[in-house]
């Protein structure tokens, strides 16, 4: 099964042409790249790089390999985002005032109330 570290590793080796550089940049060793990306071929049943002395250059398997490794990376940052947003949402009391006093004693109040909520406040004009 592929997983995102895999495609991490795809996506960062195919940008620097080298395991080094991507190995470097991603702070872990060349061969854990390495097994990562033969994996990914196993799982894939394809070769998605050409391998000379000193690059890797992704073939035409890898370069569609690599826009779907793109979205997916996105997607997946988009799905951790829209979740914490709405775990946020759920766990947030929002409050409107004309002015800031009584606020002063209220937020205490509703923090003492409720210890696992966001108390979230905004002065409004009307």
């Amino acid at each position: 099964m592929i997983d995102l570290q895999q495609l991490i590793y795809l996506k960062t080796v195919a940008e620097c042409g080298t395991i080094s550089k991507a190995a470097e940049i991603l702070h872990v060793s060349q061969p854990a790249i390495s097994r990562a990306i033969q994996r990914l071929e196993e799982d894939l049943q394809v070769k998605i790089f050409n391998r000379n002395r000193n690059r890797v250059e992704l073939n035409e398997n890898g370069g569609l390999a690599l826009k779907f490794a793109e979205k997916i990376l996105e997607d997946s940052k988009e799905m951790i985002e829209q979740i914490r947003a709405f775990d946020r949402s759920r766990r947030t009391i929002s409050i409107g005032s004309i002015a800031p006093a009584p606020m002063i004693d209220l937020i205490p109040t509703l923090n003492r109330l409720f210890p696992d909520q966001i108390i979230s406040t905004e002065l409004i004009d009307e």
